[in-house]
């Protein structure tokens, strides 16, 4: 189930309470970026699902926030389900979660100065609290929302979407249970009181947002600590020794238990994985345990180490090994290659950005001719050879004339979505410029019969799919590398020979009639014609007249008898020349002339006008339309068809 908090925040998942416990998961969701503060437990996981659907999709969330272990054991279902944004959490807890086998990437708070930039320019703010309960704590703040975690958690009675007269009364038990000091809720208590917080979501229980103030009171006031194995205050001993057993359960999660190896013959003595007092000090046996680390391993596992040391000894002199000279000098050298290591990610993923299509996610040009290039220079050395099959959408400047740009872009995805469930696994896909793709079969055994099979599947899938906005039809152009046998090139201006072969050949496909694959017997009909002409006239003889004249000179002519028919036609056969009379039923012919100038695709296609009414109006609003030439009838008929031949043929 899922309830709208505001604009952009959302609880989602349950609304049954388990062990009288309430979890509440909060999705914060902008168009450009979507948040989950937590992602609950496995039996939880198909309701979240379900209530994260009724706004967005799994596979659409950017980051998960995660401030501990345990209650995530749900974030490997998100894998499975689509996820592949990144987890925000203290580095500690990623050390445990990573445990999960996760693919995901983190966002460590700790390494981002607490911060998280939005892409819409707020900011999320992460604040520390250690030991509430467990060490590696925090909360989040957004704007004048404070997403608290265990803090102003509470037992429930009964599921309530929002706090009731009951729940200061069960947030105190809650805290007194769980929090092991009053000392540590007073200080959270200072980070808040000036923050002007309008609203506290919880993990368990229910949303404040009310007498705000009131409820941050309790931290102030409230006496805990029913569980403090934290802070013993007679012993700071006590400190060290729990801070040596930290740091040796996180080595042995991440170096497994052979790490205990380099304490034996040293003072250090452990058993079962804890380390044993001794007389020597507990303060000397942490110095000596750290020292012990870094002879051993060097600076990189004594970073690990540094920041739960600093993290526990709040206020206390830390160990002398981390203020000594050589040890802050190797671990600047260490920051500087993490640094660079960082870098070098961001410079390999904008590299592979630059070479992707941000609209269909595949190749595009630039990397398709860097790879044909080597494939070639392959196939030459191994006395190989393969093909490539051009697509080009015959119709997208109609999808883009009629319903806009977006649906353009929209039916360019749907056609590489299903090139994607065409393709076999050992080819290749790309997009190229405009409304062009390239299919590259990497099977050097495969035969040119199977290479146009293949061509023709994609050619007839697209043509017979429902998913576009209206019917979508692409014509086909198959080249084979042997085609271009000149040992004076090199491979690089083979790639540019076979892409012009292939753009001659997408011409020929579509001039013959589009929805087709190019094959050798269009190309003496396509020589045999000279060019496209459409004459648009309600005069019936005259049409008839004119269009026997140029079907005999070797035009390929088609007609009609209004102008909005005229206009279909244009966009879907790009003619050379366009012959029109003015007076046409639906729209005359100003308006389509009009209409083709938006668009560059059509505006240079050459246009005349035949027409009984040569008036000065009607000259002067033809040359403002760029018109090529206005013919009064009755007019020379051998005038017209000179300047065809000349036009066209120029």
């Amino acid at each position: 189930m899922i309830y709208k908090i505001n604009d952009h925040i959302f609880r989602i998942g349950n609304n049954k309470l388990i062990n009288h416990l309430q979890n509440n998961i909060y999705l914060l969701n902008f168009d450009e970026e979507k948040i989950l503060f937590g992602c609950g437990s496995i039996k939880e996981f198909d309701s979240i699902k379900k209530s994260i659907s009724e706004i967005s999709e799994i596979k659409d969330l950017d980051y998960i926030v995660l401030r501990d272990t345990s209650n995530c054991s749900a974030i490997n279902k998100f894998e499975d389900n689509g996820f592949r944004g990144k987890i925000i959490t203290h580095w500690r807890t990623g050390e445990s979660i990573k445990l999960f086998n996760l693919k995901s990437e983190f966002y460590f708070i700790n390494q981002n100065k607490n911060n998280l930039n939005l892409k819409n320019g707020e900011q999320l703010k992460f604040l520390p609290i250690p030991y509430t309960p467990h060490p590696e704590n925090f909360i989040c703040v957004y704007n004048d929302f404070l997403f608290s975690g265990n803090i102003f958690s509470c037992f429930n009675k009964e599921f309530s979407i929002y706090s009731n007269k009951n729940s200061i009364k069960y947030i105190k038990s809650y805290l007194e249970y769980f929090i092991s000091s009053e000392d540590l809720l007073e200080n959270i208590y200072f980070k808040l009181k000036d923050l002007q917080i309008q609203m506290i979501l919880p993990t368990y229980g229910g949303i404040i947002k009310e007498n705000i103030n009131l409820y941050l009171e309790i931290l102030k006031d409230l006496k805990c600590g029913k569980l403090n194995f934290h802070k013993n205050i007679d012993n700071k001993n006590d400190i060290f020794l729990n801070t040596i057993n930290e740091i040796i359960e996180l080595y042995i999660k991440s170096y497994g238990l052979s790490f205990l190896n380099i304490f034996k013959s040293t003072e250090i003595k452990i058993k079962d994985n804890k380390i044993i007092k001794t007389k020597t000090s507990s303060k000397k046996l942490l110095n000596l345990f750290l020292e012990i680390i870094y002879h051993n391993y060097g600076v990189r596992h004594l970073i690990i180490a540094e920041d739960i040391v600093k993290e526990r000894l709040v206020e206390m002199e830390i160990p002398e090994i981390f203020n000594s000279y050589i040890y802050k000098n190797e671990k600047e050298i260490e920051d500087l290659k993490e640094e660079k290591r960082k870098l070098e990610d961001e410079l390999n993923k904008i590299h592979k950005r630059s070479l992707i299509n941000p609209l269909t996610k595949l190749y595009n040009g630039k990397y398709f001719l860097n790879y044909l290039n080597t494939e070639i220079a392959k196939m030459e050395k191994n006395n190989e050879k393969g093909y490539i099959i051009f697509i080009d959408t015959d119709n997208l400047s109609k999808i883009n004339f009629d319903y806009g740009n977006d649906a353009g872009d929209e039916t360019l995805k749907i056609i590489s979505y299903i090139l994607r469930d065409l393709k076999r696994p050992q080819d290749h896909i790309f997009k190229l410029k405009g409304a062009l793709f390239a299919y590259y079969i990497s099977d050097q055994e495969i035969s040119k019969e199977k290479a146009y099979e293949i061509a023709d599947e994609i050619r007839n899938t697209i043509s017979l799919s429902e998913r576009f906005i209206e019917h979508i039809t692409v014509s086909v152009a198959v080249v084979e590398t042997d085609e271009i046998k000149d040992n004076r090139l090199i491979s690089d201006e083979m790639v540019d020979e076979i892409y012009n072969l292939a753009m001659i050949r997408l011409k020929i496909a579509k001039n013959t009639g589009m929805n087709m694959v190019y094959s050798d017997a269009m190309l003496k009909k396509f020589v045999d014609t000279k060019g496209k002409i459409l004459i648009v006239d309600t005069d019936e003889m005259h049409k008839k007249t004119l269009k026997e004249l140029l079907e005999n000179l070797g035009y390929l002519v088609f007609t009609c008898s209004d102008g909005e028919t005229s206009l279909k036609l244009i966009k879907e056969n790009f003619p050379d020349l366009v012959i029109t009379s003015i007076m046409l039923p639906k729209i005359d012919g100003f308006r389509v002339r009009e209409e083709m100038i938006k668009y560059s695709s059509l505006k240079e296609i050459m246009y005349i006008i035949i027409d009984y009414e040569k008036s000065y109006e009607n000259v002067k609003r033809a040359y403002a339309l760029d018109i090529s030439y206005f013919f009064k009838k009755p007019y020379s008929t051998g005038e017209l068809l000179e300047i065809i031949k000349n036009k066209i043929r120029s």
